[in-house]
């Protein structure tokens, strides 16, 4: 391989992963108490096995579509509390630090317009605090939640959720 034929290699690589990072970028912009590189690397060991890469999760499988959705759990009572608490964030093997920045960065990213405007980003005591109860009868909680999104948002599509219901 010639040597000119390498640095095109290397700088289309480094155009590559440039573009790659703009969205971490952004993201990292949006919130000072948000380490995107981490985040995302906690997301893809975490919670893309289930949820997939851009968080569309899979209604035939039961795994409820964060996209554009997760959100809306800030807006009603238990919410905030219920995305700490689920099974998949209570028990990741992280901090409670790396699973508020996991959350605050799904919320500023994953779920897009769902997310209040001006949410009061996760802190890890908080996470700490929440994590320690157990959560039963997922489903249940879960379609409750969602049924009073339902009734405080006027004309929400709750595709993310409706295997569930």
């Amino acid at each position: 391989m010639s040597v000119s034929r390498h640095f095109k290699n290397v700088w289309l690589l480094v155009v590559t992963f440039s573009i790659a990072a703009a969205p971490l970028a952004w993201a990292d912009s949006l919130s000072s108490k948000t380490d995107a590189g981490e985040a995302r690397v906690n997301y893809m060991l975490y919670c893309q096995g289930c949820h997939l890469s851009d968080g569309a999760g899979s209604p035939r499988a039961e795994v409820p579509e964060m996209k554009d959705y997760v959100g809306n759990f800030l807006k009603v009572p238990q919410g905030r509390e219920y995305l700490v608490r689920v099974p998949g964030s209570a028990n990741a093997p992280i901090g409670d630090d790396q699973l508020a920045n996991l959350l605050n960065w799904i919320l500023l990213t994953i779920a897009g317009e769902s997310t209040p405007k001006g949410f009061t980003p996760y802190s890890g005591e908080e996470v700490g605090e929440m994590r320690e109860k157990s959560l039963t009868n997922i489903v249940t909680l879960r379609s409750n939640l969602i049924e009073k999104i339902n009734q405080t948002t006027a004309g929400l599509d709750t595709h993310a959720m409706r295997a569930n219901q």
